[in-house]
């Protein structure tokens, strides 16, 4: 979390982190439930049914009480919605990124990305893109695919 957080003891900041992740997945399935509403006249009562939980709680989930979801939930909340997830972890410290395939060079995938979209345009120069062998993948990729959810 790159944003400035205020001073707090080490228990305080802890619970912060905690909640400011289950807020990112809250908001997350949020923008996904509200564009489904939008086009496909999604009721949160679909989700409940395909979650095996009650409306009520499901409506909860999005109304400011950020839930504590484990990570079955999440994984049943992704499928019913229709969406993979992918993991991406950013050190604090170094901004250094890893997936689940290791540790990625970050400026030659994202700035020419951001670059394209921004300008609006597509890529003008191809020695500004990435290329495959610039993605260091983990020494030990079949392990990664275990880990890896695509919702069904």
């Amino acid at each position: 979390m790159s944003r400035s957080t205020p001073s707090l003891n080490k228990a305080a900041m802890r619970e912060y982190n905690r909640a400011m992740f289950r807020s990112m997945f809250v908001s997350l399935f949020w923008a996904i439930v509200s564009d489904l509403k939008d086009r496909d006249r999604f009721r949160m009562k679909m989700l409940a049914d395909a979650v095996g939980k009650d409306k009520s709680i499901v409506s909860r989930w999005f109304s400011g009480h950020y839930p504590n979801w484990e990570l079955n939930t999440i994984a049943d909340i992704s499928s019913a919605l229709g969406i993979s997830l992918e993991i991406k972890a950013t050190h604090k410290e170094t901004g250094a990124v890893y997936t689940p395939a290791g540790k990625i060079n970050v400026a030659a995938v994202e700035r020419p990305i951001a670059t394209a979209l921004v300008a609006g345009r597509p890529r003008d120069n191809d020695d500004d893109y990435v290329k495959v062998d610039e993605v260091k993948p983990a020494p030990r990729q079949s392990i990664t695919k275990a880990f890896m959810y695509e919702a069904a």
